[in-house]
This record gives C-alpha cells, sequence and structure tokens, in this order.
C-alpha cells in the first residue's frame, strides 16, 4: 500500500495525506554536465554532477470516501486539498513528501521522503465524473544549503 503525505517540517497539523494512490508518480532526473566545443574541433563533456529533480504526479481527489480505506474522520473533500496545495505554493516555503511504499503483508518496499516546491499543479473535472477532481502536480526537489563564513 502507497502513502503520499506533505507537510512543512515541524508543522504537525499541515499534514496532507492524499486519499488514493497517484496513477503515476514520474521523477526526472538529469546531469547538470556541460558541453564545451574545442577550438580546434570536437567536443569534451564537463561532469557537474545531478540537477534537481523534477516530480510529476497525477491523482483523483474523489469528493466520497467510497474508494478510499480513510475513516470518515480523516476523508476530506477536493477542496480541502486544492486550498492546501495553492497556501504551499503561496507560503514559499519548502514543503517534505513522503512516499511509503508497503507490501500488502506488512513489509516496506521503500520510501522516498524529500524537500520540495510546489511549481505547478492542473485540476481537471471530467464529464459524468462531477464533483471528483483529477490534479496534476509539478513539483521540484530542493536542496537546503547554508553560507559558510
Amino acid at each position: 500500500m502507497y502513502k503520499f503525505i506533505f507537510h512543512y517540517d515541524g508543522v504537525p497539523d499541515s499534514m496532507v495525506i492524499l486519499p488514493l494512490a497517484p496513477e503515476y508518480i514520474k521523477t526526472n532526473e538529469k546531469s547538470l554536465n556541460k558541453i564545451i566545443e574545442l577550438f580546434y574541433g570536437g567536443e569534451v563533456n564537463i561532469l557537474k554532477g545531478l540537477a534537481l529533480r523534477d516530480i510529476s504526479i497525477k491523482f483523483l481527489l474523489p469528493k466520497d470516501n467510497v474508494l478510499t480505506k480513510m475513516t470518515e474522520a480523516e476523508f476530506k473533500e477536493p477542496i480541502f486539498y486544492l486550498a492546501k496545495f495553492r497556501e504551499f505554493i503561496e507560503n514559499k516555503k519548502p514543503v517534505r513528501f513522503t512516499v511509503t511504499r508497503n507490501q500488502q503483508k506488512g513489509g516496506a518496499i521503500f520510501s522516498g521522503n524529500i524537500l520540495v516546491s510546489f511549481e505547478e499543479y492542473e485540476v481537471m473535472e471530467n464529464a459524468g465524473e462531477e464533483g471528483d477532481f483529477w490534479v496534476r502536480l509539478k513539483l521540484k526537489e530542493i536542496k537546503e544549503y547554508s553560507q559558510s563564513t
């Protein structure tokens, strides 16, 4: 069973748990390598390491609790999530994104836990599915840094 959680570090009441596992989660990792063209012809590749990850997620926010395994107290309507996503963008603070992947028998497959920024989200409502919202969310990894004096 998968669990997808967003929250501010150190703020337990900011936690948002997606009601259903996403249709997909896509992580894009690329390098920062630089190709330099040599004066006399040819190229060299300057290796620079990894760029920040881009993460895309598509998921359903259902209008009712029929599809989820949440209790009635845990279940939130789609407007709750959409307001939180907007807040995550407006607050200009890093958001902790945690993914747990457990087998049905209880053992963990592996987990993910990174700081991200909410870059963009798109909300779609399909005819015949009134009240259910499909969301496509784009996140960008954040790496903490500090200036040395």
